[in-house]
């Protein structure tokens, strides 16, 4: 266990159409396995999280981000059913809404779909947590987030949401 995880997530959108491009994590993949989710991964040493976000772009979509909205931050804890710490972190989270590139429909993490930003909401393999940041992010203008959820693990790689606490500015 990490003693505190730093991670990016990012969303590529399309403002205009209102579509948002997601993630169907593969079924080997060790944390969300099955479930839809936004792009991004874990910090590089000495690397910002912009700079992350831009590379994680790049790997799993395979686009090259022009225009990168710093969305905010989504800190967890997590315990399993014993009440022991599983695991902590934060998120810095990312809107795009310019690239250069199509992007892809597949990459080691999963498949890539757009999915319109209404319908996604209800999905019912959307990951813990990701309607209520899609709702709070990708509204106009873009802003600023700033989030705290609870959460316990039943298995590894799968967490239920127990409070969230949130404001966007």
């Amino acid at each position: 266990m990490s003693l505190h995880a730093v991670y990016t997530l990012g969303f590529l959108w399309r403002p205009a159409t209102q579509r948002v491009l997601l993630i169907d994590r593969a079924s080997d993949r060790t944390e969300l396995a099955g479930y839809l989710n936004g792009l991004g991964g874990k910090l590089l040493p000495g690397e910002s999280p912009a700079a992350a976000m831009r590379r994680e772009f790049f790997e799993e979509a395979g686009v090259i981000v022009t225009q990168l909205h710093e969305a905010g931050t989504e800190s967890w804890v997590c315990y399993s059913a014993d009440g022991q710490l599983h695991d902590q972190g934060t998120l810095h989270l990312f809107v795009a809404t310019a690239w250069e590139g199509t992007s892809r429909a597949a990459c080691a993490e999963g498949t890539l779909n757009w999915w319109g930003t209404e319908s996604v909401l209800s999905h019912p393999r959307l990951a813990p947590n990701l309607a209520t940041l899609l709702t709070a992010l990708l509204s106009q203008p873009l802003p600023h987030y700033s989030g705290l959820a609870h959460y316990q693990t039943t298995s590894p790689g799968s967490y239920t949401l127990q409070q969230h606490h949130s404001v966007c500015w």
